[in-house]
């Protein structure tokens, strides 16, 4: 199962233990890297599993006494606010988990301090002694190269030149359905007996107009379906529903500036300064939250924004609340049922005119620590945690971890794909097989990375808020064209004023 280079996927934040630490106690006199994750206890366990075969590896070949110690953060959110806190007083960790804009509101905090935090990768990649490929007792077979190509590009995609990150796990946006239901809904619908290939044949391929057309079926039968049903469907994340309807229906979201570090948000076409391609992009914008809008009033689908919940807990209740559960591949395991109440089917998201989807998951970038500096021993923990997110990164760790221990999560060396572990896996009947061979078999090299600066991370986290403002908003059954599309706009320009772009 060797992916192309273009294959695709991306991260849902799911909840996580309080601190793990791979060996020793408050008496460890070693080496101690400190390791700040998103993760919940089934990936950080495996992570912490490495950390100690990691260790001892290290003891053995280089005689050096170290540990990793895992400590829970929170969300993406919330591992970014901390470390940016960190660094004036040198608290921040080795390793973090982040996302690339993250990576790039650190270079900012940089600039302003005049301090060197996040470690340029690129040395220590092609370094002859301990780049990729160079340590063979780390399970360290192979080059770059092997890296699958859209999930590598990422390293690199930031305003500086250099290499700041290296991709761990990855994701995508997946629509898990409940089989059951489906079936009973086409029997109703379409007559006959529908069998699980022919439902599972229906789902795929399903443009997000016909699937609305879809759910406004399910919802005039929704009782004769299940009556605990109250919604056909829900999306897990506002934003992503938000950027990715931008780069599926070809409208302009963002670039890089003129200015490093900078960037533009390309639909913020309010002014009469606006370039034509902004103003374009804006009013585009406004007629695709309108039409969503149109589709959410009529109770098609709702937002995690809008309930507050997560579709997982409406799609694994006893007694199921809605079809379509719409969510990162990464924490699909929260949506499958605790016991065989249903069958769960997986497929891509249904898509508007463009099938790309967003790129998530866990990406690790390397921060010098001041303490650590002033102590002189900042060279060697980042140069060990260079070593152990390489480890990390191998075919076999990795694929052991995406098969075991990762909730949905996908390799991101092509020779993953090929052990023994992953093909074992694929090969399986649990749960997360049929995510992962729908992330493989129908998402496959569709994917869009939008551009890292300074304030990229705040402008997603204000089309996360417009989305779900825009779902809320009360609009009479009276108003007119012109006031509803005043209404979104409203919203919209509070939107694109708050996001604080590469100041």
């Amino acid at each position: 199962m060797k992916p192309s280079k273009l294959f695709l996927a991306a991260v849902l934040t799911v909840g996580g233990i309080g601190a793990l630490a791979s060996c020793g106690g408050d008496n460890f006199n070693g080496l101690t890297i400190n390791f700040w994750h998103t993760f919940g206890q089934t990936v950080a366990g495996g992570i912490e599993s490495s950390a100690a075969t990691f260790a001892k590896l290290v003891k053995e070949n280089e005689g050096v006494d170290l540990r990793i110690k895992l400590t829970y953060k929170g969300g993406y959110d919330d591992v970014l606010g901390e470390v940016g806190k960190s660094f004036s007083a040198g608290g921040n960790p080795t390793i973090t988990v982040a996302y690339p804009d993250h990576v790039a509101d650190y270079f900012a905090a940089e600039e302003n301090a005049g301090e060197n935090y996040v470690v340029n990768l690129q040395p220590y990649a092609e370094n002859a002694t301990y780049g990729f490929g160079k340590e063979a007792w780390l399970g360290d077979k192979n080059g770059v190269d092997d890296f699958v190509e859209s999930f590598f590009e990422e390293s690199t995609n930031y305003a500086k030149d250099g290499m700041y990150s290296l991709p761990f796990l990855k994701s995508t946006e997946i629509m898990l359905y409940n089989i059951d239901l489906v079936q009973t809904a086409l029997k109703i619908i379409e007559g006959g007996e529908p069998t699980v290939d022919d439902v599972n044949d229906y789902m795929k391929n399903l443009t997000w107009t016909e699937f609305m057309d879809f759910c406004q079926m399910i919802k005039e039968h929704m009782n004769e379906i299940s009556p605990s049903l109250e919604v056909p469907a829900v999306y897990d994340s506002d934003g992503n529903l938000f950027v990715t309807q931008m780069y599926q229906q070809g409208i302009p979201y963002a670039s890089l500036g003129t200015k490093t570090n900078s960037g533009v948000v390309d639909f913020d076409g309010r002014s009469e300064d606006a370039s034509p391609e902004q103003k374009d992009a804006y009013n585009r914008t406004i007629n695709f939250l309108k039409q969503y809008k149109q589709w959410f009033d009529k109770g098609y689908f709702t937002t995690k924004g809008v309930t507050g919940q997560y579709s997982s807990n409406y799609f694994a209740a006893a007694s199921p609340k809605t079809m379509f559960a719409i969510g990162s591949c990464g924490g699909s395991g929260y949506s499958f049922p605790s016991s065989s109440e249903f069958k769960v089917g997986a497929c891509k998201v249904p898509y508007n005119k463009n099938a790309t989807y967003v790129s998530q998951g866990p990406t690790l970038a390397l921060l010098h620590n001041k303490k650590l500096v002033n102590a002189g021993t900042d060279d060697q923990a980042v140069l060990y945690a260079w070593k152990f997110i390489k480890y990390l990164t191998n075919e076999d760790v990795n694929a052991a971890q995406c098969a075991s221990n990762s909730e949905g999560y996908i390799p991101v060396r092509q020779s993953a794909y090929n052990t023994s572990a992953f093909t074992n896996f694929i090969k399986s009947d649990t749960d997360y097989v049929v995510v992962t061979k729908a992330v493989i078999e129908e998402v496959n090299g569709s994917y869009f990375s939008s551009p890292v600066f300074k304030g990229s991370a705040g402008l997603r986290k204000q089309c996360e808020g417009c989305f779900a403002d825009v779902m809320k908003l009360k609009i009479s059954k009276d108003a007119t064209d012109e006031q509803i599309v005043n209404q979104i706009k409203t919203v919209l320009d509070r939107c694109i004023s708050q996001a604080i772009i590469g100041m």
